[in-house]
């Protein structure tokens, strides 16, 4: 793409090569396990700012909450310690059966005195993340096989249920309930209705289509394309339920406590979701769509490639990715390339489809990364194929 010869050295920060921890390129797109992502000079100048000062952390809370819901179009919301302790203090606040305490001391009695204590969820969308639902003490229920449909959700609401969760994009698959018919069942039953959006932005607008929709609290992450601090998220909804959310957290002594965040990390994720709101999104996806066809075209010849194609990413984002299929005939060809990516310098991380199929993603590529990753690619499947 004409950025000339990439820079490996250059391109390891200091603080990382002093610990002998090697710096990775991430075609696999912003997951937490490779750090999320990248956070903007801005975001990080305003967290140093943060950093020099002692502030009244529940007044910071309220006030951050107060600008995260103008600026997403909410009622109200609240910072937590990322997407998954959303969900656990999302549950948390819908089982409690009354407000906690100023400070919060009462939070945790609340729950156990509370019947309601099962979260309901569609089998179709069980995930990794409902662990967070066992943390905060909630009985999971699943309804469904292989399709849902009203009576059967509507049947298996008690007065036991706290909340039906809902996670929203890949994990509705075929045959799941749509969001809006869950809500018209859960409403009519006075049951609150948590959708988990961690990585649902883009596009910009999912900030307010839950909740306009009538979602009761919504979930998203702040350390992914948002571009704020990795261990930041924040939830959005009804201002009563947002109040318990806050009040299930640090620093009140609730059961939240742990999931602790900082004053730095608060004003860092205001300061990346302002910016983030003034990116144009036009402009981004013809960004990555660029990086896709450079792909496409360098792997157009490699051997063993039988077809490059475009494939939409798993939370539903505005822009594509690259699907690289594989001959058939050499089973295990995609991991045993994945391998060979990640064993460089720096190492390159990509996403396994399958045995005979791996997907680039370009979300957080700049030019020279997305050239590097075309050329490691090419070495490893010239030495593996």
């Amino acid at each position: 793409m004409g950025q000339g010869e990439y820079d490996i050295a250059a391109a390891v920060p200091e603080v990382y090569a002093k610990l002998g921890v090697s710096r990775l390129i991430s075609a696999a797109g912003t997951k937490t396990r490779f750090g999320g992502s990248l956070m903007r000079p801005s975001t990080l100048e305003a967290m140093r700012q943060a950093s020099t000062a002692l502030v009244d952390v529940e007044e910071l809370l309220l006030a951050a909450g107060r600008r995260i819901a103008e600026l997403t179009r909410n009622e109200a919301a609240c910072v937590c310690s990322g997407a998954s302790a959303g969900l656990f203090l999302s549950c948390v606040a819908c089982m409690a059966s009354k407000p906690s305490g100023e400070a919060g001391s009462d939070g945790f009695d609340a729950i156990q005195a509370s019947v309601k204590n099962e979260i309901v969820m569609q089998t179709h969308h069980r995930s990794p993340y409902e662990t967070a639902i066992h943390l905060a003490g909630g009985l999971l229920r699943y309804v469904g096989q292989a399709e849902v449909d009203r009576d059967e959700l509507a049947s298996a609401i008690t007065v036991r249920t706290a909340a039906v969760v809902y996670m929203a994009g890949p994990h509705s698959m075929p045959g799941a309930l749509p969001l809006e018919d869950v809500l018209s069942v859960c409403h009519a039953r006075g049951v609150p209705v948590v959708v988990d959006a961690a990585a649902h932005v883009p596009p910009l607008a999912n900030l307010w289509k839950y909740t306009g929709l009538g979602a009761d609290l919504v979930i998203f992450s702040g350390g992914k394309s948002i571009g704020g601090p990795q261990c930041t998220g924040f939830v959005v909804g009804r201002p009563e339920l947002i109040t318990l959310v806050m009040h299930s957290a640090s620093p009140f002594q609730s059961p939240g406590r742990p999931m602790k965040v900082g004053k730095e990390e608060i004003v860092g994720l205001i300061t990346a979701l302002e910016s983030y709101l003034s990116i144009n999104e036009a402009d981004e996806i013809r960004r990555c769509e660029e990086i896709i066809e450079f792909w496409r075209l360098g792997l157009s010849e490699a051997p063993g490639v039988v077809s490059t194609e475009r494939h939409w990413g798993d939370a539903g984002k505005p822009f594509a990715r690259l699907l690289v299929n594989f001959r058939e005939d050499n089973e295990g060809t995609a991991p045993a390339l994945a391998a060979a990516l990640r064993s460089g310098r720096p190492r390159v991380e990509v996403l396994v489809e399958a045995e005979n199929a791996l997907i680039l993603d370009p979300e957080l590529l700049t030019a020279a990364d997305a050239e590097f990753v075309l050329r490691r690619l090419c070495e490893v499947i010239a030495s593996l194929l």
